[in-house]
């Protein structure tokens, strides 16, 4: 929240396993390499952001092909400081499997160009595998 222009971003993500990890195994990760490469709209719409989000993932292996989508609403509690909600949709390659996440979370501004990502959320549903009861984020954005 605070810039009244329509914003436009784009957040590529590159997800591999390392080399002799053996984090797949104990469902940390997925086995294969994949590449997200989704676009961003962010409106202040006064007391509240919208950010809207949708982008494909790239991947040799077919499993791990996909569309994903999110709608997400905030409101800055003050300078630095806000709550989030969002419900986020990935689907199979071909749409026939989905998941549905509900999250809320919190950014704070750490500095200028930093801000502390922090969300908590479960699956509403899920026909891609297992339902999660439980998901939680915590990354750092940097902006250059």
């Amino acid at each position: 929240a605070g810039d009244s222009g329509l914003q436009l971003s784009m957040y590529p993500r590159l997800s591999f396993l390392n080399p002799g990890s053996h984090a797949d195994r104990r469902g940390a990760t997925d086995s294969g390499t994949s590449f997200l490469a989704p676009l961003e709209l962010v409106k202040d719409l006064g007391p509240v952001s919208l950010d809207i989000d949708a982008g494909h993932t790239f991947s040799g292996e077919a499993a791990l092909r996909g569309w994903m989508a999110g709608v997400c609403l905030g409101r800055e509690l003050h300078k630095g400081l806000e709550i989030d909600a969002e419900v986020h949709v990935t689907t199979s390659d071909n749409a026939r499997a989905s998941e549905t996440i509900l999250n809320f979370g919190t950014r704070i501004d750490l500095a200028k160009n930093m801000t502390l990502l922090a969300a908590v959320g479960r699956d509403m549903s899920d026909s891609l595998g297992p339902r999660t009861t439980l998901l939680t984020y915590l990354g750092l954005q940097v902006r250059l």
